[in-house]
Formats: C-alpha cells, structure tokens, sequence
C-alpha cells in the first residue's frame, strides 16, 4: 500500500463501523508492518460517553494487535509525533471530532450556514485532516451516518449536520477507499 492512503468509513450508529475499522486497520499495519495507532477524539463527560470509551479501550486491548492510543479532542494533528508518521493511524470518530470543534470555537444557535464561524470550522478541520492525510502512512477515518435517521431539526442541529455531509463529501472526494456499513457489513464505495 503506497504512502498516504486516506480511508472513510462511515455507517450509523451502532452499525459495527469501528470493528470493521479496528480489523481493517490491524490488517493494514500487519501486512506492511507498521504501528497502530488509535487517535481517541472522544472525551468522558458523561456515564454514557465514559462507557464507550472504556469498552473501545478493552476491545483494543484484547485484539491480536498492539494499539498504542493518542488521545486529542480537537488539535489532532498537534498531536502526531515524528514516531508516528510512518503508522497506520485509525481517527475515531469524525462526528466526535466536529462536536468537540463546535463547543471549542463557540458554534451557537445563531450561527449559519456559510457564516464566518461555519468557514472557520470547516477550513480547520479541512486543513487538519489534510496534515494527517500528509504525515501518515496510513490515515483511517471513522465517522457517523446520520443521515438516514431521524434528526432533530433544531438550528444547532441542522448546523452541525449540514457541516458534516460537506465535511463528509470532501473527505471522500480525497480517499482512496470508502466503506459504508451496513449492519457490520462493509459495503466498498469507493
């Protein structure tokens, strides 16, 4: 597999997206033996969310393979290190991610579409994910389909899901693989 490989995976929630990713990428850094890392976007605010983790962490932890965690809620390619580089690199997850930036850089109820702030956010996390895209070897993104489900149609919300379709589509756009889950089956798009 060449150098800078951009991998999307995508399905809803509770679909198996991250235990197709967590396989896919031990399969990946096992036959061209490089490091595995799991970049953790997910931060433990509640009972819910600190469950998840954990159980993230004991999966990884019981794999064949050996996960090393790096651990950044907004600034993720802040966090890459020179030992890092030449990895496979699982980013999990996207939609984590986007909130994490949404709270950081003050994203309300009054903001809008194509707004300054909207630019803000999507050009940084654009510019983010392109420094990962450039710096790793392999970089695996994981993210949420939301778009079947029924959404909560408040400003915020809408905000945040029209932000991650075009976040989405431009992450695709750039891959070169692209996977939907579809209840833990993985389905190539791309």
């Amino acid at each position: 597999m060449a150098r800078n490989q951009l991998i999307f995976i995508s399905g809803g929630v509770r679909s198996g997206k991250s235990s197709f990713a967590e396989l896919y990428a031990s399969q990946i850094a096992e036959s061209h033996h490089k490091e595995l890392y799991y970049l953790a976007t997910s931060i433990g605010f509640d009972y819910e969310m600190t469950k998840r983790i954990e159980k993230h962490k004991l999966t990884r932890k019981n794999s064949k393979q050996d996960w090393k965690t790096i651990e950044a809620s907004t600034d993720l390619a802040g966090a890459i290190e020179e030992k890092h580089k030449a990895s496979v690199i699982l980013l999990d997850c996207l939609t984590v991610w986007l909130n994490n930036v949404f709270y950081n850089q003050d994203i309300t109820e009054e903001t809008t579409v194509n707004s300054n702030k909207w630019f803000e956010v999507k050009e940084y996390m654009l510019k983010q994910i392109e420094i990962l895209n450039n710096e790793i070897d392999t970089l695996i993104i994981v993210s949420n389909d939301i778009f079947h489900d029924e959404i909560n149609q408040t400003s915020y919300v809408n905000l945040y899901s029209q932000m991650l379709g075009e976040i989405h589509q431009l992450i695709v756009s750039k891959a070169n693989q692209a996977f939907a889950i579809e209840s833990s089956i993985p389905i190539l798009m791309k």
